[in-house]
């Protein structure tokens, strides 16, 4: 009895070690694929399967026991059901404790083609050498495998960094559908992340999501594309779905340093924002009207809102987004949210003539009629004015009244709804903008710059 139970074991053992194995064996060979496509490292994957597997082959013939007992003796088959719904529980809720542990698994950009390119070679290599059962030398066996851990390693832990243009200051106004995400990098790499987007379908104040979240697939792809895995800071204008609904999964996919938020409301996503931030431990900061600082060499001004630090509205509103006004060197960029016309005309009557001038404007509440009014849009004065705006969004933004504001004003314009994502860049004095979609025919010739990712204009 003792011989087969300790056979027994041994068996089971090996058993456990070969799925293991080949568990381990089968996530190193998708490591770059699960990476590049899905920004995904699942250190914990090979333990995991050691439960789900086994479970998987048990709940699959089962399902199908049951589903074949369904049309002959449906009582039994509900009866047979209850151990099968058992079963997939207890597979989630292994899967759910495992990816609870910290670093089990992570999120990182994809990484550079010549890793994955190099990475299959090397496998490929391995596995002809060995289907043609030629004896492999032992310092060869250790040289191909040493190669695959260290492409492995570095996919893993991706020691690259973010492709940013040093000196230069730049603005990029996302392409997130119906709502607001600006990526600001300072000329010395820093980032801020103003905004990330959020679906948002039906009535108006009803915090429904619908479809994809623009935080995971626009900003956080867009961020992992340009090698971003930290954000020195984010900063929530105001606490409107389409602006804060995305901002949970980049809270969950970056290392933020801190958050920035305007004015309290007592919305219930702005206090789930806000757990989120202490459960991350990331530290929240206010910020207020008339507080300036400098940043990497911009000038920052916060020019909205104006409320007592302890006051809680209890209800997000336009009028309470955050105002930005960025200025390195010789230009200047105004972000001003979704501020409308009320807000606009406090900072005319309590600003100095000239202050609220900036060559770039974000234009206020995704084009809506009642921003960037003619008196507003006199003083900003600017040369290039960015929309983000939804295609075919049920708003009608951007509206015609603004649109024709903007054309009188012989202001350039660029709308995310038909140029996608808009790009700015300023060394102090020169300007370019650059576009996801070629946007250099439907306004006067500017002089052309290349760009490798972007149709570029430049504007002196």
């Amino acid at each position: 009895m003792g011989a087969k139970l300790s056979a027994w074991g041994i068996h089971s053992g090996l058993r456990v070690w070969e799925l293991l194995v080949l568990s381990f064996v089968l996530q190193l060979g998708m490591l770059p694929l699960m990476a590049q496509e899905f920004h995904r490292v699942a250190l914990l994957g090979p333990l995991a399967n050691l439960f789900v597997v086994p479970l998987t082959g048990v709940i699959v013939p089962f399902g199908f026991v049951c589903l074949g007992c369904a049309g002959v003796l449906p009582r039994a088959a509900v009866w047979m059901a209850h151990p099968l719904t058992w079963l997939v529980i207890a597979q989630q809720h292994i899967v759910s404790l495992l990816a609870k542990i910290p670093r089990g698994n992570y999120r990182i950009p994809g990484p550079p083609a010549w890793v994955i390119v190099g990475f299959f070679v090397i496998a490929v290599i391995a596995v002809a050498r060995l289907r043609n059962q030629q004896q492999l030398r032992r310092s060869e066996a250790c040289g191909l495998a040493s190669v695959l851990i260290l492409a492995a390693a570095i996919i893993a832990v991706y020691p690259f960094r973010p492709l940013v243009r040093r000196g230069e200051l730049e603005i990029t106004v996302l392409d997130v559908a119906q709502g607001d995400s600006i990526l600001v990098v300072s000329p010395k790499g820093s980032t801020l992340l103003i905004d990330g987007g959020g679906a948002f379908e039906g009535f108006r104040g009803r915090e429904e999501h619908w479809g994809p979240d623009p935080g995971e697939e626009a900003v956080s792809a867009y961020l992992w594309a340009r090698g971003f895995q930290n954000l020195d800071a984010v900063a929530l204008t105001h606490a409107h779905q389409d602006h804060i609904g995305g901002l949970t999964a980049v809270l969950q996919n970056f290392h933020v340093a801190r958050l920035l938020v305007g004015r309290d409301t007592a919305a219930p996503a702005y206090a789930r924002l806000l757990t989120l931030a202490g459960a991350l431990q990331v530290p929240v900061e206010h910020e207020r009207r008339s507080q300036s600082f400098q940043w990497d060499g911009v000038d920052v001004d916060v020019l909205w809102p104006q409320v007592a630090p302890d006051q809680v509205a209890p209800l997000a509103k336009n009028n309470d987004s955050l105002v930005v006004r960025l200025k390195f060197g010789d230009r200047t960029i105004l972000l001003p949210g979704d501020a409308e016309k009320q807000v606009e005309y406090q900072m005319l009557n309590e600003n100095a003539p000239g202050f609220l001038h900036a060559d770039v404007l974000k234009v206020g509440h995704h084009g809506s009629k009642n921003s960037s009014m003619p008196e507003f849009l006199g003083a900003v004065s600017p040369q290039i004015a960015i929309i983000s705006a939804g295609e075919e969004n049920p708003y009608g933004h951007p509206h015609a009244e603004l649109l024709e504001r903007l054309h009188a004003g012989a202001i350039r314009t660029y709308r995310t709804d038909r140029d996608g994502a808009v790009q700015v860049l300023t060394d102090g004095h020169n300007l370019r903008v650059s576009c996801f979609v070629d946007c250099s025919g439907r306004e006067p010739p500017l002089a052309q710059a290349q760009s490798p990712n972007h149709h570029e204009d430049q504007q002196q």
